[in-house]
């Protein structure tokens, strides 16, 4: 049985209106996925896609959310999430 992922910790963000970097500490043994949104929904899980911190991106216009999850075969954990405006 592969044990369910631990939501990422330390979890931080810096943006500006030109560029948001997303860091967090990675556990060794677990992908992790990401996602930005202009909601504080989580994501279906058609939107999430491989990262790795730290996260670099060009933030939209407006209130945004970055989330990211562990990842581990086929469990994931609950996302950590920030709000953020660049």
């Amino acid at each position: 049985m592969t044990p369910v992922p631990t939501a990422p910790v330390d979890l931080t963000l810096d943006s500006t209106p030109s560029s948001s970097t997303a860091t967090w500490t990675a556990v060794p043994g677990y992908a992790y996925q990401c996602q930005v949104s202009n909601g504080s929904s989580v994501p279906a899980a058609a939107e999430w896609s491989p990262c790795v911190s730290p996260f670099t991106f060009v933030p939209k216009n407006g209130n945004q959310t970055f989330f990211v999850r562990a990842v581990r075969g086929s469990s994931s954990s609950t996302p950590a999430s920030v709000n953020f405006k660049p």
